[in-house]
């Protein structure tokens, strides 16, 4: 009998339902590690299942109809503390405050499409806890953080 680790919980916020499914598919290559994916296309949706579920990594777009993705992702380390957490942006571009960016303590920033591998590469990072590897994701998300004066902000693709 071949075991299988505890599940992760992994919440995928994002108003499109094609990115939930990609990033689902993705979570089953990661070898080593068997993920748990729900999926909400409505932030107030994920901000209610944050209140009612503690998830370990939580995904979330930076732009949706009402809510976004910083306000999520600060619900998700008001729920779990130690909950890994990545927005999401299909624009080079994310109109926030460095106070809302940093008050959610975003471990990376994800700019969509995503290539495939550096996903992956992501969410073997954030599944496995590597200490040095995530710590070089955060250091990239707090320069990208600093470089913010409520303008807005340039994603670098090396961020991931």
């Amino acid at each position: 009998m071949q075991y299988l680790p505890k599940p992760l919980k992994l919440l995928v916020v994002d108003d499109i339902p094609q990115i939930g499914l990609i990033v689902k598919a993705m979570a089953s290559r990661v070898s080593g590690f068997n993920f748990a994916v729900t999926h909400c296309t409505s932030p107030e949706d994920a901000i209610a299942e944050l209140k009612r579920e503690s998830f370990d990594i939580v995904f979330s777009d930076f732009r949706m109809p009402s809510i976004d993705g910083l306000q999520v992702l600060t619900q998700a380390l008001a729920s779990n503390p130690r909950s890994r957490r990545v927005l999401m942006t299909g624009f080079n571009e994310i109109p926030a405050e460095a106070e809302r960016m940093k008050a959610a303590q975003v471990d990376a920033y994800v700019l969509k499409p995503f290539p495939t591998s550096e996903m992956l590469e992501l969410l073997r990072v954030l599944a496995s806890n590597d200490a040095e590897r995530l710590e070089r994701h955060r250091a990239a998300s707090r320069t990208f953080e600093s470089q913010s004066e409520g303008a807005e902000l340039m994603i670098e693709e090396a961020t991931l």
